[in-house]
């Protein structure tokens, strides 16, 4: 069980500064950091290095400064690896439509979906896309589409609230009375 007591909330303005990342690679990498949704983090390294990366491990330290609690200590050294470039999954083909249900198109073989993930990556029921139309029913619910070979690279493709707006007419007794004699005349 996580220790919840440990956890900050990620301010909204976070960038590179309140990170610490140490085994990059020499050479003309950089690395900028912004706050994705909720408490995660994008880190996106770019640039050319004067060594191969295959898996190289890099480790990040998440500064005290990066969360919206005072006086907020630095985290333990995360370590992550740096991986070789690969082609991102593009989603702008993937659309929807709500008709009675909410309709999606373009979920091709090489993506997943879920409507029961609460942050791109969790959820037990990722399902495969066909490239046929899905359906889900008309109701409050959150769509993540994912690049099936690399699942955390996802998008947060639909967040559908509802709000019903109930509309109530009050009549004065006055104005009932005036119809009454209007109807009767």
């Amino acid at each position: 069980m996580e220790n919840q007591s440990n956890r900050g909330t990620l301010k909204d303005d976070l960038s590179i500064k309140d990170l610490t990342l140490t085994g990059l690679p020499r050479g003309g990498l950089t690395a900028i950091a912004n706050k994705a949704e909720d408490n995660i983090i994008d880190i996106i390294v770019s640039g050319k290095s004067n060594t191969p990366i295959t898996d190289t491990q890099v480790f990040a330290v998440i500064n005290g400064s990066a969360v919206t609690e005072p006086n907020s200590l630095s985290s333990e050294a995360i370590e992550l690896y740096l991986k070789k470039w690969l082609m991102l999954m593009k989603f702008e083909n993937v659309k929807y439509s709500i008709d009675g249900a909410i309709k999606f198109h373009g979920i091709n073989p090489e993506m997943e979906y879920s409507s029961n993930s609460t942050n791109g990556i969790n959820g037990g029921d990722w399902i495969i896309g066909t490239g046929a139309e899905i359906t889900f029913p008309l109701e409050p619910t959150v769509i993540y589409i994912r690049d099936k070979a690399q699942p955390l690279v996802f998008k947060k493709n639909l967040s559908l609230k509802m709000e019903m707006h109930l509309k109530i007419l009050v009549l004065y007794p006055i104005l009932i009375k005036k119809m009454k004699q209007l109807i009767l005349s």
